[in-house]
């Protein structure tokens, strides 16, 4: 080897180790600095942080304690109005002040229900007998779809709305249409409460006109049952605490969401998927291993129910079939079918589609720009980021009118896919 060729190796390798160098000092500067200014929250499923390092950025939030901690307790508490919450007998409220309070409840009155940003209330009527839904329904003349409303009242309230669902007395108006909700309408919001008693109150009306309210389950409002309460907003762990006297945050949310109070067991008896005329309804949607099980939509809407039946089982079955349904690959969890880059072959998909006898899914659970579809129409996906103001172009959903598509948003705006 030359002094020529060495003098060229020994410079490539000297660049060569330096750019590594540089890149490594890059990296951990930034996670550093990362770490520094906005800190570093470990916890634990009872509301404890094991460490506790608030970050720089707690000198300027009012919310966030300065410092550095080991098994830190979380606070909750309360945030102005919320509830009603509905035990038993009593019923639960948190005033403007932030008061607690608890009377007792009266099934044979309606129960007001404020709405929030100054849309006044509206009233539900408490039914203590609650129905099964079926799994299959003949498609409508109308049918709207929407999913992932996540605690969103504005966007949810604004959309029914201008494409005439309801009135703005919050009363059903869409006579025998069918309202389909893909599951996620908790977590993360501020106005889960009131969404809730929505659409109990519609799902009750639309059946008086012939029409109906689908709520199906997200992996969220599973989440909740199962007390993993993560994506809660803190003043509903602390209605949990106060309502279910548990202190752990876990135990309180899972009672919160529990067959022990009137919503929560309302929510339990909801399905996850759902056929209507060939359309299916799921929120996460359907992997290639779920027709190996051969389980039909009243099977697997069946095994959901049995798993939520038991309100302390979070760990998985020893039914196979159960055990796949609550696992990532389950109906619930499974991407799949929305990421764009679609994990699911084109004959694996026809499979499904014919054993279900179906000519396209419905999913939420994975958000899109827009509510559209791909493999020729067959997968129409619906979950998009919901605008903040009532009447937003962005809250978007699908409308199904005589067997053509569309998706129409919060300003009432109808296209064709």
């Amino acid at each position: 080897m030359t002094t020529k060729r060495r003098f060229k190796k020994s410079k490539f390798f000297r660049i060569l180790v330096g750019t590594i160098k540089w890149l490594f000092i890059g990296v951990f500067a930034f996670y550093f600095l990362a770490f520094l200014i906005a800190g570093f929250k470990d916890f634990d499923s009872n509301g404890t942080y094991p460490f506790y390092w608030s970050g720089l950025e707690a000198l300027w939030d009012a919310d966030e304690d300065f410092g550095f901690w080991t098994n830190k307790p979380m606070t909750a508490n309360f945030d102005g109005i919320d509830g009603p919450y509905v035990v038993g007998d009593s019923l639960f409220r948190v005033t403007e002040d932030n008061t607690f309070i608890r009377t007792a409840v009266d099934y044979h009155k309606p129960l007001n229900i404020p709405a929030p940003h100054g849309l006044g209330s509206f009233s539900v009527d408490l039914n203590r007998t609650i129905n099964t839904p079926d799994s299959n329904y003949s498609l409508p003349a109308k049918l709207i779809a929407i999913s992932d409303i996540e605690g969103n009242f504005s966007a949810f309230y604004g959309f029914l709305l201008k494409n005439g669902v309801i009135n703005e007395e919050f009363e059903w108006i869409f006579n025998d249409g069918h309202l389909v909700l893909a599951g996620d309408f908790v977590d993360r919001g501020e106005q889960v409460l009131p969404i809730l008693w929505l659409i109990y109150k519609l799902e009750h009306e639309a059946k008086q006109h012939g029409g109906f309210v689908h709520f199906l389950l997200g992996n969220h409002e599973f989440m909740n049952f199962q007390g993993r309460w993560g994506y809660n907003k803190r003043k509903y762990i602390r209605a949990a605490q106060q309502i279910s006297s548990c202190q752990a945050w876990d135990s309180a949310v899972r009672f919160l969401y529990s067959n022990h109070t009137f919503l929560g067991k309302w929510l339990r008896s909801k399905n996850v998927v759902l056929k209507v005329g060939e359309f299916i309804f799921v929120h996460g949607g359907f992997s290639p291993s779920l027709i190996d099980y051969h389980a039909n939509l009243n099977l697997i809407n069946y095994k959901y129910k049995q798993f939520f039946a038991n309100a302390g089982n979070v760990k998985p079955t020893s039914d196979s079939l159960t055990h796949f349904l609550i696992e990532p690959d389950g109906p619930l969890w499974y991407r799949g079918m929305g990421t764009g880059h679609e994990e699911i072959a084109d004959d694996v998909l026809d499979k499904i589609l014919t054993f279900f006898t179906a000519k396209a899914i419905v999913i939420g659970h994975t958000v899109v720009d827009r509510v559209s579809t791909t493999m020729e129409k067959r997968i129409i996906k619906i979950d998009v980021k919901h605008g903040g103001e009532t009447f937003s172009s962005q809250t978007q959903g699908l409308l199904i009118e005589n067997n053509r598509l569309y998706y129409i948003d919060g300003t009432g705006c109808k296209t064709m896919l």
